[in-house]
Formats: structure tokens, C-alpha cells, sequence
């Protein structure tokens, strides 16, 4: 699946260096229990898309990620075309280095 560019992407690891960056993790339940960074906020892919306005302010940047980069390409796409201002963290928990 390829994506117009509607949103930003950065590599994961480049979080390391923000301050307090809002970040989204939208794996199920279970994945984000097995491993997470810590700081994220997990809200399942679909529980986000289905009602965005409840979760997220379109006047504040969000940090969208996942296992491996795809469920959070697939937010960011959808989000950034209702308004919300998402960045992409390609390759998701899969490749973050503590």
C-alpha cells in the first residue's frame, strides 16, 4: 500500500530527542502491554478512527506509531486529510532502540 505524502514521517528513534512529544500508539491492547515506550498513549487503530475528535485536537502534533509503521501510515493518511496535524514514526516499536 503506498501513500500520497498527506502526512510527515520521521525514524522512531528521532523521538528520543523531543520534549514530551505527544505520542499515539494505535496496536491492540495486548501488543502495547508486550512492549511499549514509555510516555505513549495506546488507542487502537480503529477506536481512533472511528471517533478521532474524541482522542486528538487538531491544534496540537501527535506522533503516530505501531508495531512495524503501516497502521500508523494508514492513521496518519486518514487523520492529516480530516485536519490533525500527525507525523508518521516509520518502523514503528519494531525498530526503536532503547
Amino acid at each position: 500500500m503506498f501513500f500520497k505524502k498527506n502526512f510527515e514521517q520521521i525514524n522512531i528513534n528521532e523521538i528520543k530527542e523531543m520534549k514530551n512529544p505527544n505520542i499515539i500508539d494505535v496496536r491492540t491492547k495486548e501488543e502495547y502491554q508486550v512492549s511499549k515506550i514509555k510516555g505513549t498513549k495506546n488507542i487502537e487503530l480503529e477506536t481512533l478512527l472511528n471517533n478521532p475528535d474524541k482522542y486528538l485536537k487538531k491544534e496540537i502534533q501527535y506522533y503516530i506509531m505501531c508495531a512495524s509503521g503501516m497502521r500508523s501510515a494508514t492513521a496518519c493518511d486518514y487523520l492529516s486529510k480530516l485536519g490533525y496535524q500527525v507525523t508518521n514514526l516509520k518502523g514503528g516499536i519494531s525498530a526503536y532502540r532503547e
